[in-house]
């Protein structure tokens, strides 16, 4: 994308949501618990730098951060491309199908904008006590904590879709530990 900064949590994103299973457990935990993507994406991505546990307050400040940008032009860009999925019968097919693609990339560059924003929430000196063993760990207890934030309750599905994603980017990361440290209601 022309004219946007490097910035190293979106290569990391996008390597990650690349994997396979990533982007449907996304989509799932974005549609079952309200989960935003790259929200999710930060709590690994901080671990992955090096940072020390984030916490609840650390990630309400991250939140608080992308709110307004999230809900007035993300939300409203995802809203205008699920509507264009929808056969509007006068409307030429191949028209709509193509405002539909551009609308997509519309709304990647404004989640790239929520990306840039996310990681200006990180000290530039990740906290050099955590080392590569440690950081997968870190990386579940932010996404608990971002679990707490949310006020979750989160079911077996959702669980194995947050493990999934934490060892997509962490391919040592057994998701089992998470599932042993996110309660579960029973059905």
């Amino acid at each position: 994308m022309d004219g946007f900064p490097d910035c190293a949590f979106w290569d990391f994103s996008r390597q990650t949501y690349d994997k396979s299973g990533v982007s449907t457990a996304c989509l799932g935990l974005q549609n079952r618990l309200g989960i935003d993507v790259n929200v999710l994406l930060f709590c690994c991505f901080a671990a992955a730098e090096g940072h020390p546990p984030l916490g609840e307050r650390a990630i309400g400040r991250a939140i608080k951060s992308i709110a307004s940008w999230n809900l007035e032009i993300v939300q409203q860009l995802r809203a205008v491309r699920t509507s264009l999925k929808n056969p509007y019968e006068d409307a030429p097919k191949a028209v709509v199908a193509a405002l539909r693609d551009r609308t997509l990339t519309l709304e990647l560059e404004c989640e790239h904008v929520e990306q840039l924003i996310l990681a200006a929430q990180l000290p530039e000196e990740p906290n050099s006590s955590v080392v590569p063993s440690e950081q997968p760990g870190v990386a579940a207890a932010n996404v608990i904590a971002y679990l707490g934030v949310l006020k979750a309750e989160p079911g077996r599905q959702d669980v194995d879709d947050l493990g999934g994603v934490i060892q997509a980017c962490f391919e040592d990361f057994d998701p089992e530990v998470l599932a042993s440290l996110v309660k579960v209601p029973t059905e």
